[in-house]
C-alpha cells in the first residue's frame, strides 16, 4: 500500500524561533467559523458556556506557563485573539513533538494546549459533541514595536464594536 503523507504548510515565519522571548499577536478560529462562543449585543461581547470555557482556559495558561504574561484578549463569536508576552525563553527541555515539530515552551505549544483544553471541556459538557472546536493552526503576528503593539491593542478592544463589519458576521 503507497500511502502519500499530505504535509501541512505552515504560516509561521521561516527561521524565526518561536520559543525565545517576544510578543505575539494570535488569532484562532472556530471550526468553519461558527459562531459558538457567544454573541455581540450593543457592540459588547456576551459570552457562551463555550466562550466561558475559552476565557477561562486563556486565564489558566498563564497559571500553568510561568515564561509568559497575558496582556489584553477577546473572545469574539467565531474567533478569539490574543496578546501574548513570552518574557523568558523557555529553560527546560526543548522537545520536539513527534510529527507536529513543536516545541515545549514555544508559541505553536501553547496554542496547541490551549485549544486542547478548551475542546476537552467543551465535549465533557456534550457541547457540540464529536465535533471539532478549533480551526486548524492559528493566525500570528510578532510584534515588532511599541507602535505595532499598542495597534494591535487597540483592535483588539474595538474588535466587539467592529463585529457587523466583520466579513464572517453572520
Amino acid at each position: 500500500m503507497d500511502v502519500q503523507i499530505r504535509r501541512r504548510n505552515s504560516n509561521r515565519l521561516s527561521g524565526y524561533n518561536y520559543v525565545q522571548a517576544g510578543a505575539y499577536f494570535i488569532t484562532l478560529c472556530s471550526y468553519r467559523r461558527k459562531s459558538i462562543f457567544g454573541a455581540v449585543s450593543n457592540g459588547e461581547m456576551v459570552l457562551s458556556t463555550g466562550g466561558e470555557i475559552v476565557q477561562a482556559e486563556w486565564l489558566r495558561t498563564a497559571a500553568l506557563r510561568k515564561y509568559l504574561e497575558l496582556d489584553i484578549f477577546m473572545v469574539m463569536p467565531n474567533h478569539f485573539h490574543a496578546l501574548v508576552l513570552f518574557n523568558q525563553a523557555w529553560n527546560g527541555d526543548v522537545e520536539p513533538m513527534e510529527q507536529t515539530r513543536r516545541q515545549r515552551g514555544d508559541l505553536g505549544f501553547l496554542v496547541a494546549g490551549f485549544k486542547a483544553a478548551v475542546t476537552k471541556r467543551i465535549h465533557a459538557l456534550s457541547l457540540f459533541p464529536g465535533q471539532p472546536i478549533w480551526q486548524r493552526n492559528y493566525y500570528d503576528h510578532i510584534i515588532r514595536g511599541e507602535e505595532d503593539y499598542e495597534k494591535i491593542r487597540e483592535y483588539i478592544f474595538n474588535n466587539p464594536l467592529k463585529w457587523e463589519l466583520d466579513r464572517f458576521y453572520e
